[in-house]
């Protein structure tokens, strides 16, 4: 009787460590493979399309093109584009970041001169999908201005939805 208990513990204890050891693996090959391969990656552009001006206003012309380069879809939150000049008095080499670091401190009034959302009808960005958008910027108005810097510089930030996660793109333009 003692060896059939004996025995029984023994197969119950071998099965228990052949799960711990499934489970294990199936944990480690998710957190640290699959859910990686998984998971939403935005690569954000931005270009100088156009520089214009209108009733001696410049406008510049960007276009942002997002493309989801993961394998699942990213929902989208909010993506909001905001910039402003760099003013000739304050220009030096130390104002200018290294591009994608971080965005524009938009507490600041004099870096948030413009500030809009942008693929507001778009819900998500499936996965190797690409989209673009247009976005007409007003730069500083000659008439109302005493400086009229050549230097102005734009971020876009993307917020994924329900996930701690943003991508930012910085760009600082020449007029």
């Amino acid at each position: 009787m003692l060896d059939d208990i004996n025995t029984f513990s023994e197969i119950a204890r071998n099965i228990a460590t052949v799960l711990g050891i499934l489970i294990g693996g199936t944990w480690s090959l998710w957190v640290f493979f699959l859910s990686r391969t998984f998971a939403g990656s935005l690569i954000i552009t931005q270009t100088l399309k156009e520089m214009t001006n209108i009733n001696s206003i410049p406008i510049a012309i960007i276009e942002v093109r997002v493309k989801n380069i993961g394998r699942s879809k990213v929902d989208l939150e909010y993506c909001s584009i905001n910039g402003g000049e760099i003013p000739d008095a304050i220009y030096s080499r130390d104002h200018i970041y290294t591009i994608g670091t971080e965005p524009i401190d938009t507490e600041d009034p004099t870096n948030r001169a413009f500030s809009q959302l942008i693929f507001k009808e778009r819900k998500r960005i499936e996965p190797n999908e690409e989209t673009s958008e247009e976005i007409a910027v007003v730069l500083s108005n000659p008439i109302s201005s005493t400086s009229n810097p050549n230097l102005f510089r734009v971020d876009v930030v993307f917020k994924a939805k329900e996930i701690k996660k943003y991508w930012t793109s910085g760009a600082i333009y020449k007029r």
